[in-house]
């Protein structure tokens, strides 16, 4: 029985070319990781006539932020709204605040000012932009 272990661990060495390390490893489990959310204040805005502070054109999804907070490029989900992604900052926007695009001014009186709305963050933008 030995010699035969022997034999197919030999076979195994030679002909198997897989190591241990060749294997992929499972993913750690992810089940403590949360995703990152944020209670923010938001109000909504709509067309100006001007592109966002990013260089867009502000559409359905456009979201105003304080890139101190949240940087150009990050996406986050409101809830009653979707994913929007950062992409204009304003000078009212200071901290915890967030102004999203809405298509017509009727639409964006509407919204109103929400408070304490738990928003999560998504996918991060990158804190370099140089814009």
């Amino acid at each position: 029985m030995r010699e035969i272990i022997v034999i197919i661990a030999m076979f195994a060495a030679v002909w198997g070319g897989v190591q241990v390390a060749d294997i992929p490893q499972a993913p750690a489990a992810t089940e403590d990781i949360q995703p990152q959310t944020m209670l923010m204040e938001i109000t909504a805005y709509c067309y100006t006539g001007n592109r966002t502070a990013s260089g867009t054109w502000p559409k359905v999804g456009t979201v105003a932020a304080d890139t101190k907070v949240l940087p150009f490029g990050t996406k986050v989900y409101i809830p009653g709204y979707g994913i929007g992604t950062v992409e204009d900052r304003g000078g009212a926007i200071k901290g915890n605040m967030l102004d999203v695009y809405l298509p017509s001014r009727s639409a964006a009186i509407e919204w109103g000012r929400k408070k304490n709305v738990e928003v999560t963050i998504v996918e991060w933008g990158e804190v370099d932009a140089k814009v």
